[in-house]
């Protein structure tokens, strides 16, 4: 026989009780049955409370039977943990097992010690009063035979399952299918293995807190395992410790970790998982979406759905559109988030309008600048009314940044040019200092006048004004410096020496002034000692022409400004005198 299926045959009483009639398989129950060879075995939904010797596996016929289905029932382990050991290697074809859906007693839940001494079994009153955190305590070891074809094992949504401390597996090289999902298990246990050749390609363990097991360090290594689901495994927690299990499966093709609570996923996390082309990480907390997943590069469907993102950022985008034209498809599923339609995640609204990518949705809902709530098909067909003013802001804000700037170089530029020959003079006296201190060279004095009597009111009033309190120079003339009772040619050496730079005022009556020409000798002497740097000659009312014959003998080292007799040319004379004062040239 090839199948026999005997699922759902549950017969309600006669009587007014709702109760569903329970089953309990027995050798009487099942003795044609188990005169037959059959392949597919389906008892499923059939509310079995207990399965008695020589039932359920009394057949004569084990070797034909390939899949068994025994889900949704009710019976307890014990029911099968002394049988199925024992005729497990009569089931030599067994390929696959489903043991779903069964809801354990308390006592099942709790397991016995292995030793068979009289004195270590415990009463059922006593048991009852075993403590929850001591579920994992003890020093049981649970030997578990599987068939050795046995390529599918469902063992999902099973309640009251016993702790096994220690798991000791004989082989797994045939199992390709496990589905433990929703175990209700109190600890997991330490598993060790025989054979550690692992062809396991399908594992779900959602359900079960990471927790129980991502400290353990025996766990297995799947090196073929291409599917893997975590749902509702609290996977957070092992995100906070940065424990990262993934890097047991190197070859992952697909990874679920929907309701994980997610808020982030590290890179290190998924970052070596090259082969991964399905990843759902819905119904989380994420707010943005993990820059690992742009580094996965077979990656074809991703699904965000039920999480807090507020907007796909353009990096993002262009990485879809990116993977849709290399793989030729890629489906997205963003429904159910957050999203933003204000005017700095905009690009993101036209990006959906355009993009080749496979979206599950063709409008999402968003909230707008206003805190309204709208959708994105709206937002597009209303785009440039609802952005009109982002523009302007943009503006807005290029326009302040620019006068800013504008006054940042404007300010600096006009204290510059106000104060560039303070600045200047600052830094050529600085660098004077530095040069004179090296050639030890001391002065008193900056600029020593020489003048007619003609000149005395233009010197005292208009040059010794600019010289002094405008430009800051230290200045010597003969009426003011001058010591009375004092021989004056000695002062005037003195005063000549002690100075950088001389100016001659030369007026029609120069050299009638009794020390002129003492002034002129003192002046050769100084400039051919190099004691003096500059000679100026300011003719004031006098032509060039018109100058001394002996000053004209220092003609090579002398500098000659005419003085203008117009006062719109004074600054224009003013500027060079302060020039050749300043660069001594």
């Amino acid at each position: 026989m090839h199948l026999v299926d005997l699922s759902h045959m549950l017969n309600p009483r006669t009587n007014k009780f709702v109760v569903p009639h329970t089953i309990i398989l027995t050798a009487e129950m099942m003795k044609h049955l188990n005169t037959m060879c059959v392949q597919i075995l389906i008892l499923a939904d059939n509310n079995i409370v207990d399965i008695l010797p020589l039932s359920l596996f009394g057949s004569k016929h084990l070797e034909c039977l390939e899949h068994l289905d025994l889900s949704g029932n009710r019976f307890g382990l014990s029911s099968l943990k002394y049988e199925l050991p024992f005729f497990a290697p009569k089931l030599s074809n067994l390929r696959v097992f489903d043991f779903s859906y069964l809801a354990l007693t308390y006592l099942d839940a709790v397991y016995m010690p292995a030793t068979t001494n009289a004195d270590q079994y415990h009463s059922r009153s006593h048991t009852k009063k075993k403590r929850k955190h001591d579920y994992c305590e003890g020093e049981t070891s649970v030997n578990l035979t599987i068939p050795s074809k046995l390529e599918v094992l469902r063992i999902t949504h099973v309640l009251g399952a016993p702790p096994f401390p220690q798991l000791t597996l004989n082989t797994i090289t045939s199992l390709r299918y496990l589905d433990m999902s929703y175990y209700d298990i109190k600890c997991f246990p330490d598993i060790f293995l025989y054979n550690r050749d692992i062809r396991l390609e399908y594992l779900d363990i959602s359900g079960i807190d990471c927790e129980l097991y991502f400290k353990k360090k025996n766990l297995p290594y799947f090196p073929v395992l291409k599917e893997l689901y975590m749902r509702d495994a609290n996977f957070y927690r092992a995100i906070d410790k940065n424990i990262n299990i993934f890097k047991n499966t190197p070859n992952l093709e697909r990874l679920d970790l929907d309701s994980n609570y997610m808020y982030t996923l590290p890179s290190s996390f998924i970052m070596h998982l090259d082969h991964l082309i399905h990843l759902r990480l819905s119904e989380n907390r994420l707010s943005h979406i993990p820059t690992a997943i742009t580094d996965l590069p077979r990656l074809k469907t991703l699904n965000l759905k039920g999480n807090r993102i507020f907007t796909l950022y353009p990096e993002f985008t262009s990485w879809l559109d990116a993977q849709q034209v290399k793989l030729g498809y890629f489906s997205l599923q963003i429904r159910k988030n957050d999203f933003s339609c204000s005017c700095e995640y905009r690009k993101f609204v036209r990006w959906l309008n355009s993009t080749m990518v496979h979206l599950d949705n063709k409008t999402y809902y968003c909230r707008l600048s206003n805190g309204s709530l709208s959708n994105t098909n709206t937002v597009l067909m209303n785009y440039h009314v609802i952005f009109s003013n982002c523009d302007a802001f943009v503006w807005l804000r290029v326009g302040v940044i620019l006068l800013v700037s504008f006054f940042m170089v404007l300010l600096p530029t006009i204290v510059i040019y106000n104060f560039r020959w303070r600045i200047i003079f600052f830094c050529y006296r600085k660098f004077r200092g530095i040069v004179e201190s090296s050639l030890k060279l001391n002065y008193d004095y900056d600029v020593f006048i020489s003048y007619g009597y003609d000149g005395y009111t233009w010197v005292l009033e208009t040059l010794m004004e600019q010289l002094e309190t405008k430009w800051g120079f230290r200045v010597c003339v003969e009426d003011k410096n001058f010591i009375n009772g004092r021989s004056t040619f000695e002062q005037i050496g003195i005063a000549i020496n002690r100075s950088r730079q001389i100016i001659f005022v030369v007026t029609s009556d120069f050299m009638s002034k009794p020390f002129a020409a003492y002034e002129i000798d003192r002046t050769k002497e100084a400039r051919s000692s190099r004691s003096l740097q500059n000679i100026i000659v300011i003719a004031l009312d006098i032509n060039i022409e018109d100058i001394p014959q002996e000053l004209q003998s220092l003609w090579s080292d002398v500098v000659v400004i005419e003085w203008p007799r117009h006062s719109n040319d004074v600054n224009l004379a003013l500027d060079n005198l302060k020039t050749r004062l300043l660069l001594n040239f």
